[in-house]
């Protein structure tokens, strides 16, 4: 979930976004993942070669936006990543069990 810095609070920082900046690498990963909701996604060709950015940007889009990622296989697939599910507020869809279920999420 979002934490909220005191100069947010007081109205002195730019406002919270909705989405990721556009071109950002984290962007590219939102767009990967939202795209294939519940699905395997490959992100190695992704800008950003070393896996530290790519594990900075995913835990950016998990802390500010509530989607829950999870890497398959970490210790053999470095670039492997499935869309588990997203929070919107305190409910939680779970698209990994719609994908299971057969019900499109």
């Amino acid at each position: 979930m979002r934490v909220i810095t005191v100069s947010e609070m007081k109205g002195r920082d730019a406002p919270h976004r909705d989405y990721p900046t556009p071109g950002s690498l984290a962007d590219q990963i939102y767009q990967r993942l939202t795209s294939s909701k519940g699905k395997i996604v490959d992100l190695s060709d992704l800008r950003g070669k070393r896996s530290r950015d790519r594990w900075l940007a995913i835990g950016q889009l998990m802390d500010f936006y509530g989607l829950d990622i999870r890497k398959i296989h970490p210790r053999k697939h470095d670039a492997l990543y499935v869309l588990a599910g997203e929070w919107f507020g305190s409910h939680y869809s779970d698209y990994v069990a719609a994908q299971h279920d057969g019900v499109a999420a």
